[in-house]
């Protein structure tokens, strides 16, 4: 087998795409003396730091030339927002067309300094004189920066920035959610639980300090600011900022050990709210031999909210103003657990399993604010023989708000992806998924979400397209 085709068989997120990473990372910018080469060979268990930027691809980092692909599918998507019709009744639209998709990415190191750089999109082009395939026919792009400085032989300098631009078929694009690598995703800021096709806008900015005193200890701080938009009428955005810190510390070679602390603080616009977090607990990952690795994140957050509440009035009161409810400041303070969870097995560098959890304080989706956030999911991928790669996922998130007396929303959702490579590049692709969305108290028309896709994409050699 060629050695891309078995780079390619390493599963993201697993052990060996990790022994990887750190590989590259051991490559990268340095300040080359006796102590730094102590440090830079340090390779204790992976931990989940949730310190990264919004949604920020964590593949493609260590590339020393851009490397590229493109695709062409033909799409299938039914649970479309629901139209009304003249007798009360929602119809679900029906959708067929047809999705360009690309993924431009790659990285350079200098002696001191590292820059990835990472741009993907999708174009969807619905069929049809209606409405539906109207809205839907847009575009979704992701950007992404990451620069690393070394300052001095132990002390680093991260800056990170993303920009996203959702259309309104965004939903129904990506119908399994956070089922990828929910332990790996930082709740705080990153609102990826869509409640309706209404496409959004969102840019997220972070600088950290990470200092390497020894092989084994080392200390991260860092702050940030981001922000979403939503399309639609009625849907909040909201801005934040962060301040985050922790400690690791390597106990044996299958041990680590640590503790972390994050405050957020969200500002919703037109008085609707604001809400401030203050998160600490601790940190622990060990390997179980070479194929497995559990990592663990534990902690406690206090929230408190400023907002809007609606409330019964009095109904000597409502008699006299002609109207049942009125709106009042409230405050309320609670807590709440932080928690992140994650197991990872691998069966050689062809398969691989992962099961992840989490649970914390989310900004929400627009319908719901502040919300407590918690995601299941599972991922399985194996490749069969040299030619086929077989992918699966499953997860299950629910939204309960913090700041609102709405109902709790649930999603559930389904995905399997066959690819098969065609050589010089080609791979042809087929998946379907599901997703199944659950509103306690029915605020909006809601329909089974189902997707099916299948095309071709092309995958050159490494720099081919945009040279080193």
């Amino acid at each position: 087998m060629k050695r891309r085709d078995q780079e390619q068989a390493v599963v993201q997120g697993s052990i060996a795409d990790t022994n990887r990473q750190q590989m590259l990372e051991r490559m990268g910018p340095r300040v080359a003396d006796a102590d730094t080469e102590a440090v830079a060979t340090y390779a204790g268990p992976a931990v989940l730091s949730r310190t990264y930027t919004i949604n920020q691809p964590m593949s493609g980092i260590g590339i020393q030339s851009f490397q590229e692909s493109f695709g062409f599918n033909s799409v299938y998507d039914n649970g479309a927002t629901a139209t009304p019709g003249a007798n009360g009744q929602y119809t679900f639209p029906t959708l067929f067309g047809t999705q360009a998709t690309w993924d431009i990415r790659g990285a350079h190191n200098w002696r001191r300094q590292r820059l990835n750089l990472a741009y993907t999109g999708t174009r969807s082009s619905y069929m049809g004189n209606s409405a539906a395939a109207s809205n839907y026919s847009s575009a979704n792009q992701f950007l992404s920066l990451d620069y690393k400085l070394m300052l001095t032989q132990h002390l680093a300098l991260t800056a990170t920035g993303t920009g996203i631009l959702y259309s309104q078929n965004y939903a129904l694009e990506n119908p399994t959610g956070a089922a990828t690598d929910v332990a790996n995703i930082n709740l705080g800021s990153s609102p990826n639980i869509q409640i309706s096709d209404n496409g959004s806008k969102q840019f997220n900015t972070s600088i950290d300090l990470v200092y390497q005193k020894t092989a084994r200890l080392s200390f991260d701080g860092g702050i940030g600011e981001f922000a979403v938009q939503r399309n639609a009428p009625g849907f909040l955005g909201v801005t934040g900022r962060q301040a985050r810190g922790d400690v690791n510390y390597r106990l044996t070679k299958k041990a680590t050990v640590g503790a972390y602390y994050s405050w957020t603080y969200y500002l919703l616009p037109s008085g609707f709210g604001d809400t401030y977090t203050n998160t600490f607990g601790a940190i622990y990952s060990y390997a179980i031999g070479r194929s497995m690795q559990v990592r663990v994140r534990l902690g406690q957050s206090q929230v408190q909210t400023l907002g809007f509440t609606t409330i019964a009035v009095d109904p000597v009161v409502a008699a006299l103003l002609g109207q049942s409810t009125g709106v009042i400041d409230s405050f309320r303070k609670t807590n709440t657990q932080d928690i992140s969870a994650q197991i990872v097995k691998d069966f050689g560098t062809k398969r691989s399993v992962s099961f992840s959890y989490a649970r914390g304080i989310s900004p929400g989706n627009g319908l719901y604010q502040a919300s407590q956030q918690e995601s299941y999911a599972a991922t399985f991928r194996t490749q069969l023989g040299r030619a086929y790669t077989v992918s699966l996922t499953a997860g299950h998130d629910t939204l309960t708000s913090i700041a609102q007396t709405l109902g709790r929303y649930t999603t559930e959702s389904m995905g399997a992806t066959v690819t098969r490579s065609l050589g010089h590049g080609m791979a042809l692709n087929f998946s379907a998924s599901v997703r199944h969305l659950d509103i306690l108290d029915n605020l909006l028309p809601l329909h089974d979400q189902i997707r099916i896709t299948s095309g071709i994409t092309y995958t050159p050699g490494e720099g081919r397209i945009i040279p080193r």
